[in-house]
C-alpha cells in the first residue's frame, strides 16, 4: 500500500509541476515555434486587465529577439447594452450587442536584441455596434448604453511572427 501512495503523490506532483512550467514559458514556446528560440521576458511577463469598456496589459520587455521589427496590439471585444426608443419616447430594453476595439500597432525595433513595450489599452468603440436588430422594428431608435468588455488579447508580432499571445 505504501508503494501505491508514493507513486500517486509523485504522479501529483510531476503533473502540478508540468503544468507550472508549461503556462510560465508560453512565450518561449511560441517563440521557438517561429524560429526565435531565445525569446524571453527580461523581467514580468505582462498580463492584461479588463476594466468597464477597457482593457489594459502592463509594460513589459522582451530579450533574445535578435535583429528586426515587430508589432504589439492589444484588441478587445465585448458587448454594449441597447433600449430602443419609440416614437412616443418610450424606452423598453434591447439586445446587448457586440464590439471590437484595438490600442492600434505599437511597432518596435530591437535593440542589442531587446524591445521595451509599454503598456496599451483598448476601449470598445461604439461605432462597431451593428444596433440593426436590437430593437423591435425600424420605428423604435436604438440608444447605445455602456459597454463592458467580454475579452482582451494581447498579441506580439516579430519578423513576420507572432512570439506571443495571451487573452483575459
Amino acid at each position: 500500500m505504501r508503494r501505491s501512495s508514493q507513486t500517486i503523490t509523485y504522479a501529483i506532483v510531476i503533473a502540478a509541476l508540468g503544468l507550472a512550467l508549461s503556462s510560465s514559458f508560453s512565450a518561449t514556446v511560441l517563440a521557438q515555434k517561429s524560429g526565435t528560440s531565445g525569446v524571453h521576458f527580461q523581467g514580468p511577463a505582462p498580463s492584461v486587465t479588463k476594466s468597464g469598456d477597457t482593457a489594459t496589459s502592463t509594460s513589459f520587455t522582451l530579450a533574445g529577439l535578435g535583429q528586426g521589427s515587430g508589432t504589439a496590439a492589444l484588441t478587445v471585444t465585448g458587448v454594449f447594452q441597447v433600449q430602443c426608443r419609440n416614437s412616443g419616447g418610450n424606452i423598453a430594453p434591447g439586445q446587448a450587442t457586440t464590439a471590437t476595439g484595438t490600442s492600434g500597432d505599437f511597432g518596435f525595433t530591437s535593440q542589442n536584441g531587446k524591445a521595451s513595450i509599454p503598456a496599451l489599452s483598448a476601449t470598445l468603440n461604439p461605432n462597431t455596434v451593428d444596433t440593426s436588430h436590437s430593437c423591435p422594428n425600424s420605428g423604435w431608435t436604438p440608444l447605445v448604453g455602456q459597454g463592458t468588455v467580454t475579452s482582451a488579447t494581447l498579441t506580439v508580432n516579430f519578423n513576420g511572427q507572432t512570439i506571443f499571445q495571451t487573452t483575459a
